[in-house]
């Protein structure tokens, strides 16, 4: 098999940004564990790269990590539907919901989204200036070490 220099770069960051994505994921179920207020935060993704790869696996590799970012944008909208609509429903049922509390949380959980927003645009995928597009073979396999 062959690959260009700028398609390995992009594989290399698209399985990163799985890797991040997935991660993410999980720190934003803990960060929202207790959270009183009813608003529903989204999980903020990198954008998919759209230059022209030279070669069918990073299409391919392209696919699999926006499978995996819809994957888990439906699943944290779930979560956070079913965490809002269940503040609403305790509000209801004995008016003992801490309005306060459901503010601050709701002020802290936007910085928090405004913050991933801001580290996923900063994450977008940026072509390497010199980036080789000649046909190269592929690096062994077992050689390859992804960056964390």
């Amino acid at each position: 098999m062959r690959i260009t220099q700028a398609d390995l770069d992009e594989f290399f960051w698209l399985h990163q940004e799985m890797q991040i994505a997935t991660r993410e994921a999980q720190s934003a179920t803990v960060d929202n564990i207790g959270r009183l207020d009813t608003g529903v935060s989204l999980l903020r993704q990198a954008p998919l790269p759209t230059r022209e790869p030279n070669t069918l696996g990073v299409l391919i590799t392209r696919i699999d990590l926006a499978a995996t970012q819809t994957a888990l944008q439906q699943a944290a909208v779930k979560a956070e539907f079913q965490r809002s609509s269940g503040n609403t429903s305790l509000s209801l049922i004995d008016d003992t919901w801490d309005y306060p509390r459901a503010m601050r949380d709701a002020w802290h959980a936007d910085e928090l989204e405004t913050r991933r927003r801001q580290a996923a645009a900063a994450r977008a995928f940026v072509e390497r200036p010199g980036a080789g597009t000649m046909l190269i073979p592929c690096p062994p396999l077992g050689s390859i070490i992804y960056p964390v």
